[in-house]
C-alpha cells in the first residue's frame, strides 16, 4: 500500500457494467504477490464510484502486435541492479520473472 495515497491501487490498467466485479478481480489478481495488497473493500465507496465513473470501455481493431521491452536499459547498471534487487526481494512471481529479464539483459550488455 502506498503511505502517500492509501486508498489508490497501483499502475495498473483496465477499462470496460458487470463493472465493480471487474475491477475487484482484477485488483485481487495484480495486488496477491505484494506484500501489503490494496483493496476494494477498505476504500471509501464513493471513491469507488468516481474509479468506476472514470472506466470507459471500448473496442478496437488491430492489425499487428509487436512486442517491447522496458527494462529500465535507459539507466545506468548500479540503478538497473538496484531495481533487480529490489524485484528479487517482493517475492512474486511476475517480479521475479522481470529481474530474471532484466539481469539476462545485463549480462548480453557484458558480452558485447
Amino acid at each position: 500500500m502506498s503511505p502517500c495515497l492509501p486508498l489508490v491501487p497501483r499502475g495498473w490498467n483496465t477499462g470496460g457494467l458487470e463493472l465493480l466485479g471487474i475491477v475487484r478481480r482484477y485488483v485481487d489478481f495484480f495486488e496477491a504477490d505484494i506484500p501489503a495488497p490494496w483493496s476494494i473493500d477498505g476504500a471509501d465507496p464513493e471513491f469507488i464510484d468516481r474509479l468506476l465513473d472514470s472506466i470507459v470501455g471500448f473496442t478496437i481493431d488491430i492489425e499487428q502486435i509487436e512486442g517491447v521491452w522496458k527494462l529500465s536499459q535507459n539507466h545506468d547498471r548500479d540503478r538497473q541492479t538496484k531495481v533487480i534487487q529490489k524485484l528479487r526481494a517482493t517475492g512474486g512471481n511476475g517480479e521475479r520473472q522481470i529481474a530474471e529479464l532484466m539481469t539476462e539483459r545485463l549480462d548480453e550488455c557484458l558480452d558485447e
